[in-house]
């Protein structure tokens, strides 16, 4: 019964996630309109520019995993970092149990690989008083 409600939450993350530029365009339409053409085009496009807002990354990229925020000499710093969901599988065994013909238990291997899912930090786009100043993979 446990399996539901994390099958259920995980397709609206998966659904979540999934949102296009144009999806995402319809949403921000406002402040696509009162950007710059080069800036808006670029962001329809899902390409960065030195100068975007915080909007434009969105139209262009979607929501970030995590946004990491901070003030150094007071200068508003910001960081989107955007993440991959990974598995891999990892080689197991186990000893398998089974009847013999005596009535006797006896135990045979059985591989049964365990899959491990992690986060990946992939890439990240910084921020400086609410304007793009750099991006890049990690």
């Amino acid at each position: 019964m446990r399996l539901l409600p994390a099958l259920l939450s995980s397709a609206a993350l998966l659904l979540a996630s999934c949102s296009t530029i144009d999806d995402r365009a319809r949403e921000r339409a406002a402040a696509l309109d009162a950007m710059p053409a080069p800036m808006r085009e670029a962001a329809l496009q899902g390409s960065l520019r030195e100068g975007m807002t915080a909007d434009a990354v969105y139209v262009a990229l979607g929501r970030p995993s995590r946004v990491v925020s901070g003030i150094e000499k007071g200068v508003r710093r910001e960081r989107w970092v955007y993440s991959q969901m990974e598995s891999r599988e990892i080689p197991a065994w186990r000893d398998a149990p089974y009847r013999l013909s005596n009535g006797a238990v006896g135990f045979l291997p059985a591989y049964e690989p365990i899959t491990v899912t992690s986060t990946r930090d992939r890439f990240e786009v910084k921020f400086e008083n609410g304007k793009v100043v750099g991006w890049g993979g990690l």
